[in-house]
Order: C-alpha cells, then sequence, then structure tokens
C-alpha cells in the first residue's frame, strides 16, 4: 500500500516546470536594408549516422542537437538498458540515499530514518532534516558540514554518457529535453511489444524512448495492484542540477496515462539515459553560410523610428519566433528564477540591474534601468542598428497608429496600420513562465514583447508592452519571464528639423515636439526622466521614488528625500532617462536650464496664434529665424479650447534638494520664466535640442 501512495503521489502532486515554446521551423529572414547579423559557427559532425560506435538522429532541431537511437546499456532503440543515479556512471542493484555516491549519513539521520521507516509519521521525510550532500551542493543547509561547490551541471567524469559511451556523448540538458518534448510531435505507442514514446520530426526522421520505469529503494517499480507497473511509469536523467531543490535533479517525466513534462526527481533514484552527441550539427543563416538582413517598416512616426516585420526567431510576421528571458540574450524552453542569468537562484538575489538592495545578492545594487548593448537581445543576434524598444517607442507605435485585433494567415495579433498605409503585425505569443505546462502559453489570447527598460520601483520585473483584443499598454513582467521581442532600428537624424537662432553657444532648436510631426502640434508629455507617456501621472507611478514624494531612488542630493537616506548627486539627466535621446536618437537631448535662459535671452517672444488656432510663443533671433513652442499645459489642466500656457521640461534638476527639475513656463500674459518649484511627476512637454549640425 506504501508503494501506492507514492506512485500516485508521484503522478498527481509533483508540479511541473516544463515552459512549452514554440518552434517555427528553420529560422529564415527576410531580405531587406538593415543592419546583417553574423551567422552562427558551430562545429559540424561528418556526414554519417554514428559518434564512436554509437548512432544518432538528426529530427532537424532548431539548436541542431543529435539525439542517440538507442539508451545507454541498451543495444535496440526498445532496450531499457541500465539505470544510473544521477552523477553516478555505473548501473548497481540498490538505488537509495545509504548508497548514493554523492552523499554522507551519519549516526542521526541514519536513526532518523530508521523510525520514520518504523512509525510512518506524517510530516518531512527525515533525509531533508541534515545535510548530506558532498558534491554538487548549492546552499550550506544541503552540503555535509556546510559543503557548497555552486555546480550547476555534471562534470564529464559523472556524466554517464560520455563515461560509458566516449567524449562524442553526453548526457541531455533540460533545455534540450525541453527543445526535444516541445518542438517535435509525440505519441505513446508499442513497438516490439515495448511500450514507449515516439518522437516524429518534420523531416521524416524518428526517435524512441521506451517508457523503462525507475529504480529506487525499493527496487524496480513494480506495482500491478494500482495498474501502475514499470512500463506505465517512465523518467530519464539529464546533466542539469535542479537548483531549487538540492535534492533532485532535472528528468523527462512520462506518463502513459497522459502527464508529461521536465520536472526534478530525487538524484540517488535509478532512471535510464539518452545520450546526445556533444557535437552539434551546424545550423547556418543559409545554404552557404552567409549571413541575412532583416526587413522593417517606416510607419512615418515622429521619432522616425523603423519597426522590424518579424521577431527575433521568426521567418514572418505571423511566426512567434523565440522567447527571451529580460536581459538575456538566447532563447530558451525553461523559464525560471533559478536559471535566470542575473539572480542567484531566488527574484531576490539580482546580480545585474538592480537598484534595491532588497532585491540584490548579498545587498548588491549598480544603478543600471536599460539594457546594455552586451544584454540586448535585438544588437546581439540582429546587429548593433537594432535595438528592444524602449517604452517610448512602444507608446509612440501605439498612439500614432490605428490598431486593431485580427487573425493574419491563421494566427491572432495586433495589426497596427499608420496614416502612410505601412503596418506591421504582432502575434499573440503569450508568455512563457515557470508554472505554464499546457502548450498554449496564452498564445492566441495575449501577446507581451519586451522594452529595454526594468521597473525602478521593483527591480525583479521590467518593462513590456502588452495587447490583446481588448487593450494594448505599457506593462510589467517579472524578467524571467519568456517574452517575445520586436525589434526597433533608432531613428535616423535627418527626420527631425532644427533652427539655428544664432545663438552664443551654438545651440540648434529642434522645430517640433518629442511626438509630434509639425511645430503647432503638442506632442507626448513625459514625466521628468521618464521616455514615455502614461495615463496618470502621480508619485504612485513615478518611476523614480517608492510611491510618494520623498522617496526617490534615483537623482536625489538630500538623504531626507531619498529613500531610506538614498543619495547619487546626479543633477543632470543621464542619455537613457532623457526622453528626446531615447526617442529621437544620441544626437539629441532635452536642453538645460542654462539653454532654456540662453534662448529667452538672446530672442523677442511673442504671444501668437498659429493658423489652426493653436497659441503659443514666438522666439525671433536677431539673424531673422524663428521657432514656435505651443502652449501645452499640463496633464493636469483641464480648461476648454486653446490651452493658454505650456510648461516644458528641462534635463537639469536644481540643486536646492527639494527634488525639483528646471522647467520653462509661459502663459498668454506674455510672462516667461525658467521656473523649478514643480513636481518631477507630472507630465510636460519635450523639445529636443542640438549642439552640432546633422551630417
Amino acid at each position: 500500500m506504501q508503494r501506492i501512495v507514492k506512485a500516485l503521489a508521484a503522478v498527481m502532486l509533483l508540479t511541473a516546470v516544463f515552459l512549452v515554446a514554440g518552434c517555427d521551423g528553420p529560422k529564415n529572414n527576410n531580405n531587406g536594408e538593415a543592419q546583417q547579423t553574423k551567422p552562427e559557427v558551430t562545429q559540424e559532425v561528418d556526414n554519417g549516422t554514428s559518434v564512436d560506435g554509437h548512432e544518432f538522429v538528426d529530427l532537424g532541431l532548431p539548436s541542431g542537437t543529435l539525439w542517440a537511437t538507442c539508451n545507454v546499456g541498451a543495444d535496440t532503440p526498445d532496450g531499457y538498458g541500465d539505470y544510473f543515479a544521477w552523477g553516478e556512471t555505473e548501473p548497481k542493484t540498490i538505488y537509495s540515499l545509504d548508497t548514493y555516491k554523492y552523499s554522507t549519513i551519519d549516526d542521526r539521520l541514519a536513526a532518523l530514518i530508521e523510525e520514520e521507516n518504523d512509525e510512518d509519521e506524517p510530516g518531512p521525510p527525515a533525509r531533508y532534516l541534515y545535510p548530506i550532500f558532498t558534491k554538487y551542493c548549492l546552499v550550506p543547509k544541503s552540503g555535509y558540514n556546510g559543503f557548497t561547490d555552486d555546480l550547476t551541471v555534471l562534470q564529464p567524469n559523472d556524466d554517464a554518457a560520455t563515461v560509458n559511451w566516449g567524449k562524442g556523448w553526453c548526457m541531455p540538458t533540460n533545455e534540450q529535453w525541453a527543445e526535444l518534448y516541445n518542438c517535435i510531435p509525440n505519441k505513446l505507442v508499442t513497438q516490439n511489444d515495448v511500450t514507449g514514446l515516439l518522437f516524429t520530426a518534420p523531416n521524416g526522421n524518428t526517435l524512441f524512448l521506451p517508457v523503462a520505469g525507475e529504480h529506487d529503494d525499493e527496487g524496480l517499480f513494480e506495482e500491478e495492484e494500482a495498474g501502475l507497473r514499470h512500463e506505465n511509469l517512465g523518467r530519464y536523467w539529464s546533466k542539469s542540477l535542479y537548483v531549487s531543490s538540492p535534492f533532485s535533479a532535472w528528468h523527462l517525466y512520462i506518463y502513459s496515462f497522459g502527464n508529461r513534462d521536465v520536472r526534478g526527481g530525487d538524484r540517488w533514484c535509478g532512471f535510464p539515459v539518452r545520450p546526445v552527441c556533444s557535437i552539434k550539427k551546424a545550423v547556418k543563416a543559409d545554404g552557404e553560410g552567409h549571413a541575412q538582413a532583416h526587413t522593417f517598416v517606416d510607419l512615418g512616426l515622429p521619432s522616425g523610428t523603423l519597426w522590424a516585420d518579424c521577431n527575433i526567431g521568426a521567418d514572418s510576421p505571423e511566426s512567434y519566433g523565440d522567447f527571451f528571458a529580460w536581459g538575456e540574450t538566447e532563447p530558451k524552453y525553461i523559464f525560471r528564477w533559478d536559471n535566470y542569468k542575473y539572480c542567484h537562484f531566488e527574484n531576490d538575489e539580482l546580480t545585474k540591474y538592480c537598484n534595491d538592495t532588497s532585491y540584490g545578492y548579498n545587498g548588491f545594487t549598480d544603478g543600471l534601468y536599460i539594457l546594455q548593448k552586451d544584454d540586448d537581445a535585438a544588437k546581439v543576434n540582429w546587429g548593433s542598428e537594432w535595438s528592444v524598444p524602449n517604452d517610448g517607442q512602444w507608446m509612440e507605435l501605439y498612439q500614432n497608429t490605428t490598431s486593431a485585433w485580427t487573425t493574419q494567415n491563421g494566427v491572432e495579433g495586433q495589426l497596427f496600420t499608420a496614416p502612410n498605409g505601412n503596418s506591421i503585425f504582432l502575434p499573440a505569443g503569450g508568455i512563457r513562465r515557470d508554472v505554464e505546462r499546457s502548450k498554449s502559453g496564452y498564445h492566441g489570447v495575449y501577446g507581451e514583447y519586451w522594452s529595454n527598460s526594468f521597473n525602478q520601483r521593483h527591480s525583479e520585473d521590467a518593462h513590456s508592452f502588452r495587447m490583446d483584443s481588448y487593450d494594448s499598454k505599457l506593462f510589467v513582467s517579472a524578467r524571467q519571464n519568456g517574452l517575445l521581442i520586436r525589434p526597433v532600428q533608432y531613428a535616423a537624424d535627418d527626420k527631425h528639423e532644427y533652427v539655428d537662432l544664432g545663438l552664443p553657444s551654438g545651440t540648434l532648436w529642434a522645430t517640433c515636439n518629442v511626438g509630434a510631426t509639425a511645430p503647432e502640434e503638442h506632442g507626448v508629455k513625459v514625466a521628468w526622466g521618464e521616455v514615455a507617456p502614461k495615463e496618470a501621472y502621480e508619485w504612485y507611478n513615478y518611476n523614480y521614488c517608492r510611491g510618494e514624494i520623498n522617496s526617490f531612488i534615483k537623482y536625489c542630493l538630500d538623504a531626507t528625500g531619498g529613500y531610506n537616506g538614498f543619495v547619487d548627486s546626479l543633477t543632470v539627466l543621464l542619455s537613457e532617462d532623457d526622453a528626446a535621446t531615447a526617442n529621437w536618437g544620441g544626437g539629441w537631448c532635452m536642453p538645460t536650464a542654462e539653454q532654456w535662459r540662453e534662448l529667452r535671452k538672446h530672442t523677442t517672444m511673442t504671444w501668437v496664434k498659429s493658423q489652426d488656432s493653436n497659441q503659443g510663443i514666438l522666439f525671433t533671433a536677431a539673424n531673422g529665424n524663428s521657432l514656435f513652442l505651443p502652449a501645452t499645459n499640463s496633464m493636469d489642466d483641464e480648461f476648454p479650447g486653446p490651452s493658454i500656457e505650456g510648461a516644458y521640461w528641462s534635463k537639469t534638476l536644481n540643486d536646492s534638494g527639494a527634488g525639483h527639475p528646471w522647467v520653462f513656463v509661459f502663459n498668454c500674459a506674455t510672462e516667461y520664466n525658467v521656473f523649478y518649484d514643480v513636481d518631477r511627476c507630472g507630465g510636460f512637454s519635450v523639445r529636443p535640442v542640438r549642439s552640432t549640425p546633422k551630417k
């Protein structure tokens, strides 16, 4: 009866952590005008079908992984072969914690285990109460006498495939199991009277995995009373440690009645091993190994931003492409904190892009907020001219196009159509995260795409753009989640005009606001230091505070205004927080307070109405050139009719310590001033400047 309970618990209660991601087949890019990508270079195997005397099959997987046709210890594809504890390289007759190579059981633990077996009392198994491991251990509480080594993948001398078959082979990682299960259709069949899982690839090749059961401390699983014989339950080791549980390693779990996934299993149990070639088949960009270009679409956006016509990893606008964790540049199939590149296993142990000690590993912070180029999946995969969009570019796309939820070539998603008639389609590929077990991943229900910045108030989250059949908006998602990426090219300088007013500093002023296409248009409004517009401008949603004034987490000169006494002494917006730079490109920036004062001092200012009844201020220089600033008001202004005042940000923080930036304000009563007693969470306009002419 104890065995029956154990079997049913394994079937019903273990939580799957297998994440399914879409596989769109070979990744052929479109021809286009943009930066080319360097092709992947990997060593190729011979054109034969075996390595070191063992045969493999090519299933056409995106990674190029080649799978062995037999288990270690088997002569045929339907043979069970040998059983191994994780990290051991020889089969044995007893598989238990007592016999496990990398554990040590002292007298206290042995006595508890014996008592547990006699009394069968409820509660945690005794083996979890004392540290026991002597290798592959990440936390002192699980290591013998506090031992840790931070090893998460089997070394070659502990890899049963490598030791038994040679250096050309190794055990698969959890990612390779997930790729196989997700990308290749499979079904349960009987082959030579052996039950197993048959994978049939689009290229016609097949792989058979016998459902070979497992060995534990009571022998080969053989409980007929429950109808659960070993041919109904199969497990295959990976070479990856299940880092969130020190007692487990990843394995493929096959239950003949329908439940199959990649999950953790006790390291001392005996599972079969199906090797993979340690040398992958080459995956090239095209038939001759040349890189291919990527096509962009010009939507006529105010910033001049050019949007790619498909996602990274996709070969058509409708293909989902690859899923990425935020800041990672390689796709994967399982998305968890314990395999996220920039944390130490947990969401409050971040090792990069963190501004709060409560989220950083051992109190780590670095002040980074925007993806660096080596962490930008668009730049790494497509080339330096491409990037992950910022918040402003996402909002510009949404506000300057007509969007409609539609079906394109059988795929649901959002179609964005610009006034110039051009359009882009974003497929609703859903999201990938560790709690997802089905292949749906919410695709067709909603789409979520990464932005290039993380959430300043909660370092574990990053900004994203989310869309469904009801709404589209800026959103936040846990950084470890798998989201899609639609690359953009930064705006070209020739998209934005400027006027030379002959100012002493040589400053050249843009003729339009950020988000506008003509001098009279208001454009968009942003909070100080933010690069995208939003629905509400309040302290609770301001990016650089903890929900209220005097809780600043960036640009703070006085400890009384900083969150928990935070001070960084920054007085001028960094380029990543400058709405002009972020939306128009590196040649542009927001004006300083001094540049506003210079403009006011060296021009004649007149309140005027433009031809379309927009009111504003006209600056006329001694050289005859002029500049018009529309009266845009702030986001808090509720007066009907034409605006009667204007407010424009500078990039300069007032050094009084109160946390207020300098703002240029004016009104119809011809009052003009550079003012600083304004809350930075408010929404004001941005008029860019540049210091040098365009080349």
